[in-house]
Order: structure tokens, then C-alpha cells, then sequence
């Protein structure tokens, strides 16, 4: 009988696959081994796979005018070098974005603006243009025009501005403010508080070299006579520009236009302006017996007789005899260290379906510097405007205006 030798693997169908299980078992254990170890080295030394904190942020940009799309937009994440730019279609995708980040837009021309991510994947944004001086529309005579397109010389401020300093007359509170034009306060007397305004000099040898004051379109007015609130714009025209006004434009023309109601719900508008004012320079006078001491010495040097004696000046400086030799600072006695001065100004403004209105109602007053309130100042202003349309194409505008002046001055 001849026997086969079985050196490794058995000839018997279930001795073979018990044979060939473990090897299996182990060849697949290994190869799930080497497929696990790399992906674990891989997430070990890189943080952001799988990261939740971290996305990726796409998104398109905008003109907020014409709704174009914005090609080379600059976006940047806010503290970091990451960052991106639109393209031809206004297009931007930034990796690895964090989900509390915030993305800056910026481009030349436009106002940059600051967006936070919060957790979004898609940010799309529309940028708005950036308004120069050049876009501002300023008064020029009897129209308006954006300063880019204006030829002659013309200087413009804006209500905002003047509301915003502390004065209760126009005059004064455009000084330092208007080039070519010199203003100057000669006085701080309570109602004669005007500044004299001279546009580019003194153009003439008369008398009045003061500049044409033109409100709403009405000549021949006075900058103190309305209330800095109700200001829109104020425009100086110098050279040829005012030219239009003719002869009495000689010396420049100042333009105040005020302000219309705009259409919407009721706006109501308070401010309060108060204001403390002191001499800049006090004059230091001397005592009574310092002045008979002064006195005494100058008559005695040039040969005069004495007209107070020694004993006079030892009861000026003693006081004890307050009738014969008083020894008042006078002074201190009339003249206030402080004295204030108040605006108050009211204004409601609304419209709808094209009838708008405007009413202003202020107040301002200056106090003087006499303890004895021998000199006063108020003034009351009351201005409405109301636009009124009688069709499609015809539209009627009523303007009130009116002050009320109350000083009191001693008798000359």
C-alpha cells in the first residue's frame, strides 16, 4: 500500500479550510491596521480635518446702486493674513474660515464694511459708494448744483455743522469755519453780539463793505435774525459767482437756505444750548488807601498840597470810619463774574402723499455782566414751511417766518 505524503496543506476539504481561516483572519486584521494607523497619524498632525470650528465661506458682492457684481473686491478675515478677492462675476471662497470670524470688504470708492460670519457659509454683500465733498449739492443763486460741477468760488457749510456749535447767533458761528471769509466780534454786549463779516477783504472805500444776506430768496436780511436749527445750508459766493445779484453783491453774498419737511411720520426735535461766560480780563484796581498813599507821594513830589494827611490814610486802610473814608471796590459791586446765555429751539417736521410741513419755534437769550441786569436780550423766532400739491404737476409752498426782539439798554 502506497501512502502520499502531506507535507503542509491536507488533501480533506475540512481540514483545508480550517487550515486556511486563521491566515485570513490575520491578513485582514493587518490590512485594517494599516489602513486605521495612517488616518489616525494624519488627523493627529493636521487639527483642522473635520474641524467643526472651521468653513468654508463663499459668497458674491454687489454694487448697492446698480446691483452689478463687483470684481476685485478685496475680503480679508479680521486679524489674519487669510483673504480673498472677487472675481470677474463678483465671486469670492475662502477655506478655513472660523464661524466666529468676521470678514472686512473693501474696495477704492466704496466704504469698507466688517461682516461676522456667524456660522454661515454663503455671506453675500452689496457695497455702497462713498459720498466725497464733490457729490454735495450747494446753493448758487436762484438753483442748486453738485460742488463738482461748480465753476466759480463758493464756500458752503451745512445746518448739521452750525447746530453743532456752541453760539446763539449764525454770525459768530461760522467764523473760522468759511474760507475767504474775515468775521470778527468787536463786542459782547447782550444783543450786539453781530460779528462784522467782510468776504475776501474790503472790496470798496464807503461805508458798507458787509456782504448781501439772502434768505430763501428773500434779500436784504440779517444773519442774527434766524435761528441757527432752521438752517439747511449756507453757501458764501465770491468773484463771479454772485454776479447774478448784481450791484449789491459787490461784497459777496451769503445764502441761507432752510429747512422743508421731509415725507414720513412726525419728527420731533428738541435742543437746549446752555452757556456760561466770563471777562477774558479783569482790570486789578487799587484799595482807597492805596490810591491816597499814590496820591499823597505825586502831590508831595511836585510841591502841591497834600489832599489827604496821613491820619486819612491810616482810616482808609483801617476802616473805621466807612462814611468819611469808605474804601469800596466798586468793581466787584456792579460787574458779575459769570453771566450766561441759553438757546431752546422746538421743531416738528412730517408729510405724506407729498403734503409735507415744517415748524420751528426757538428762543435765545443773553444775559449781561451788570449785577443790576441793567442791560437784557430775547429774541423769539417762529418759522413753517408747507408744501402743498394742488395736481400731479402744480404744487403751492407756503413760508412763515417772524422774530420778535426785547432789549433793554441804559439810557444815553
Amino acid at each position: 500500500m502506497k501512502k502520499t505524503p502531506n507535507c503542509f496543506w491536507s488533501f480533506r476539504p475540512d481540514v483545508n479550510f480550517r487550515r486556511l481561516l486563521l491566515p485570513v483572519k490575520i491578513v485582514v486584521l493587518l490590512l485594517f491596521c494599516s489602513l486605521a494607523f495612517p488616518a489616525y497619524s494624519m488627523a493627529a498632525d493636521n487639527p483642522i480635518v473635520d474641524d467643526p470650528q472651521q468653513l468654508q465661506v463663499t459668497g458674491t458682492v454687489t454694487d448697492a446702486t446698480t446691483g452689478e457684481a463687483m470684481p476685485g473686491v478685496n475680503i480679508q478675515v479680521k486679524g489674519t493674513t487669510q483673504g480673498a478677492i472677487t472675481d470677474v462675476a463678483g465671486k469670492y471662497a475662502i477655506a478655513n474660515v472660523d464661524r466666529n470670524a468676521t470678514l472686512v470688504f473693501s474696495f477704492i470708492g466704496y466704504v469698507s464694511q466688517e461682516v461676522a460670519v456667524n456660522g454661515r457659509t454663503v455671506v453675500d454683500l452689496a457695497l455702497a459708494g462713498e459720498v466725497t465733498d464733490l457729490d454735495e449739492v450747494v446753493v448758487v443763486g436762484y438753483s442748486t448744483q453738485k460742488r463738482a460741477n461748480v465753476v466759480g468760488s463758493v464756500t458752503s457749510i451745512s445746518g448739521s455743522v452750525l447746530q453743532g456749535i456752541p453760539t446763539t447767533n449764525v454770525s459768530t458761528g461760522i467764523a473760522g469755519r468759511l474760507p475767504g471769509a474775515w468775521v470778527k466780534q468787536t463786542t459782547g454786549e447782550p444783543g450786539n453780539t453781530s460779528a462784522t463779516i467782510r468776504v475776501r477783504g474790503r472790496s470798496n472805500l464807503g461805508s458798507t463793505s458787509s456782504p448781501l444776506v439772502v434768505i430763501d430768496g428773500v434779500q436784504g436780511r440779517q444773519l442774527d435774525e434766524i435761528d441757527p436749527n432752521d438752517i439747511a445750508s449756507l453757501s458764501v459766493l465770491k468773484d463771479a459767482s454772485a454776479a447774478i445779484y448784481g450791484i449789491g453783491a459787490a461784497n459777496g453774498v451769503i445764502l441761507i437756505t432752510t429747512k422743508r419737511g421731509l415725507e414720513g411720520k412726525p419728527t420731533l426735535n428738541y435742543q437746549f444750548y446752555q452757556g456760561f461766560m466770563t471777562p477774558t480780563v479783569i482790570p486789578q484796581s487799587c484799595n482807597a488807601w492805596e490810591y491816597a498813599t499814590m496820591l499823597s507821594e505825586y502831590q508831595t513830589a511836585v510841591g502841591k498840597k497834600r489832599q489827604y494827611s496821613d491820619a486819612d490814610i491810616a482810616l482808609f486802610k483801617s476802616g473805621e470810619d466807612p462814611w468819611e473814608h469808605p474804601n469800596t471796590d466798586w468793581y466787584s459791586e456792579l460787574v458779575k463774574k459769570w453771566t450766561t446765555t441759553m438757546r431752546h429751539n422746538f421743531t416738528i417736521n412730517g408729510g405724506t402723499r407729498g403734503m409735507n410741513y415744517f415748524l420751528s419755534l426757538g428762543t435765545k437769550s443773553d444775559a449781561a455782566m451788570y449785577k443790576e441786569s441793567s442791560t437784557k436780550y430775547h429774541q423769539y423766532n417762529v418759522r413753517g414751511k408747507f408744501d402743498l400739491p394742488i395736481t400731479d404737476w402744480l404744487k403751492t409752498t407756503i413760508d412763515i417766518a417772524g422774530f420778535q426782539v426785547q432789549r433793554l439798554y441804559p439810557y444815553k
